[in-house]
């Protein structure tokens, strides 16, 4: 049998099977890389085939009652948060109007500014003994102006302004070798 006469029936086999089988469509895998990443797409890299997941995509319209409905929601939510902002407004001018009754009180108490004695100079040959009595000392001092410094601490470990008009600062010693 020659080759020319098999090619319509092959065509026809073809044809035939192609109607049969399902229709093929293209899926949608979502997996995540080693840095955390979340990632798309038809075709999913080796090392991550076992924990990709298919994602279900949906190609229906919404009716009429499920627009409103988001619609609606998408108000409501909207209102809330112009109410949130509006409250947090009002509150935001009370907290000033306060503040700036106490604060000239504040300011009439405040405390002077912490100033710590400069250390006499050590002797150019110190013992360990000398070097490590100083290092206390300074200790000392460096701990006093913690304490001042710490009253002005902010929540995120920064200072505020006024800190630095009311405490002196005082680097941490090093420990003597």
């Amino acid at each position: 049998m020659d080759l020319r006469t098999r090619l319509p029936g092959i065509g026809v086999l073809v044809a035939a099977l192609a109607f049969t089988l399902p229709s093929a469509q293209a899926e949608i895998y979502q997996w995540t890389d080693d840095n955390g990443n979340v990632h798309f797409g038809d075709r999913v890299p080796a090392q991550h085939r076992e924990e990709a997941d298919t994602v279900g995509l949906s190609g229906r319209i919404p009716n009429q009652d499920e627009v409103q409905a988001a619609q609606n929601r998408a108000r409501r939510i909207q209102s809330a948060a112009e109410a949130t902002a509006e409250s947090n407004q009002q509150r935001r001018a009370e907290q000033d109007e306060s503040d700036t009754e106490v604060e000239p009180a504040r300011r009439a108490y405040a405390p002077p500014r912490q100033h710590f004695p400069e250390l006499p100079p050590l002797p150019q040959r110190a013992t360990r003994q000398q070097r490590e009595e100083r290092y206390q000392q300074e200790m000392v001092r460096y701990r006093a102006s913690m304490r001042c410094l710490a009253q002005y601490q902010n929540t995120n470990g920064s200072f505020k302004a006024e800190a630095f008009d009311r405490c002196e600062v005082v680097k941490r010693p090093k420990w003597p070798d």
